[in-house]
């Protein structure tokens, strides 16, 4: 991932989302009112609704022992496969589309481009230093 690859526009509003720290859980505003994005230790949702559209993990450089808890936390089928043949390539960014009925492809395309984007602000946000000052209760 290159974040110089990334939109600016986009990136900040992912920034903003990240503004109280790496633990997500908020529903989008405007337009995207029905988007949610659910991220705890690097494991994320991207949901449409009730419907899950992307599930993720963010792996960093230089947290092995987070990384190697989300790998382990993440035992459902979906995630057999994907586990098996994640490289060892730090930072790593794995999406799954979990390609739901009901949302559009359109809406699907937009949310992965959210997605993606959050994991550029995600990764920027330890890379800031932030995670030295962030309290931890």
């Amino acid at each position: 991932m290159h974040i110089d690859a990334l939109s600016k526009k986009w990136l900040a509003y992912c920034e903003d989302l990240l503004c109280g720290g790496p633990i997500v859980a908020t529903h989008l505003n405007g337009p995207l009112a029905s988007w949610s994005v659910e991220c705890v230790a690097g494991k994320c949702n991207f949901s449409i609704g009730e419907h899950v559209v992307y599930v993720c993990a963010i792996l960093r450089s230089g947290a092995e022992l987070q990384n190697k808890q989300l790998l382990d936390s993440l035992s459902s089928p979906v995630w057999q496969s994907v586990r098996a043949q994640a490289s060892i390539e730090r930072p790593l960014f794995i999406v799954i589309n979990l390609f739901p009925e009901d949302v559009s492809s359109e809406d699907s395309e937009a949310m992965f481009q959210l997605a993606y984007h959050f994991a550029g602000a995600y990764l920027n946000w330890f890379e800031d230093d932030h995670a030295l000052s962030w309290p931890v209760s």
